[in-house]
């Protein structure tokens, strides 16, 4: 990146020093989104109510994509956290006949299993947005499916 930025005129000290500062910034954020997770969990705990782990990629948060999972939740008087709760917690994922390759799904395994080690006041819901159930508009089974 060094390199690349060199052509334009940017000296390496300062993609360094620009690095650095946004590698704390981001350690800074998801510390904060974690303690607001505990935060959150330890309320539901005190009001003995239940919480939902509700866990998913980033764009999961967009209300359309959703579909208000969240509020509907809250609005039953569930509290919900997300998976950046986990974040800073040592918990392995060694123990799971997986092959770990990609941060998201590391993540979400993570945030399954510390769920399950919960009491059973957390419990955990995955929101996914794909379906990949192969689509052949000439098929007259695949009639009356989306």
């Amino acid at each position: 990146m060094e390199e690349w930025l060199s052509r334009f005129g940017i000296a390496s000290k300062t993609v360094r020093s620009a690095l650095s500062a946004a590698e704390e910034a981001e350690k800074q954020y998801r510390e904060r989104l974690a303690e607001i997770n505990r935060e959150v969990l330890e309320e539901a705990r005190r009001e003995k109510r239940l919480a939902i782990l509700l866990a998913g990629r980033p764009y999961h948060t967009d209300p359309l994509i959703q579909h208000r999972v969240a509020e509907m939740a809250t609005a039953m008087g569930v509290y919900v956290i997300t998976d950046d709760i986990v974040y800073d917690e040592k918990l392995s994922i060694d123990d799971t006949i997986y092959l770990s390759q990609w941060a998201y799904p590391n993540r979400i395994l993570k945030a399954a299993k510390w769920a399950g080690l919960q009491p059973a006041d957390v419990q955990y819901m995955q929101l996914t947005s794909f379906w990949l159930r192969s689509r052949r508009f000439s098929d007259k089974r695949s009639a009356g499916y989306a």
